[in-house]
């Protein structure tokens, strides 16, 4: 499935605690939805926050913008779904939902936090890579990528030549070659 990029909505996947940066996604929301009041967030996650989260959004008034929406059993709809990726955590490991997300075409905006996005996001290629939870640059980045239809295509489809150089089979054969080189 392959995003569309007429799709007026963004998403945001993950458990919804510290690490993910959520609170920081929706104070940018809330400048992104000033310049932008007809597109929506959607965030698919469970966890600790939810009531923090959900007070936030009726503090900013941001209850048709803003979508907790749990869980969904089928997430490549949910992310095919929507025309934007964000990422806003604090720290990551290797962050397989951008890959995920990527795979469906979906430009990446992300903060540059240590270990993962970058791994798999080549700013000004198929995403953005903002610095360090600087929620203006990140709402500038979100913004960028909102009023241009055809960036968020050009990074949509340079996200799927990215995602697949993480594919099974590439990834398959080079753990193959390694044990059969390995040396006993």
């Amino acid at each position: 499935l392959l995003t569309n990029y007429s799709s007026k909505r963004v998403i945001a996947v993950g458990k919804l605690d510290e690490q993910k940066g959520f609170d920081l996604l929706i104070e940018v929301w809330y400048r992104v939805s000033r310049i932008y009041p007809d597109w929506q967030l959607f965030i698919f996650g469970r966890g600790p926050q939810f009531d923090l989260l959900n007070h936030r959004i009726s503090e900013l008034n941001l209850e048709n913008n803003v979508v907790l929406a749990g869980v969904s059993m089928n997430m490549f709809r949910e992310l095919s779904k929507s025309s934007v990726y964000i990422m806003t955590s604090r720290f990551e490991g290797f962050p397989m939902v951008l890959l995920e997300a990527m795979s469906c075409g979906l430009p990446i905006v992300s903060f540059n936090c240590p270990h993962g996005p970058r791994e798999v996001v080549i700013n000004n290629f198929n995403g953005l890579l903002i610095e360090d939870f600087n929620i203006e640059s990140m709402s500038n980045g979100v913004v960028s990528l909102l009023k241009s239809f055809e960036l968020r295509k050009v990074y949509g489809r340079n996200s799927i030549e990215m995602a697949s150089k993480y594919a099974e089979s590439r990834i398959m054969n080079k753990w193959l070659f390694f044990f059969s080189n390995f040396k006993k």
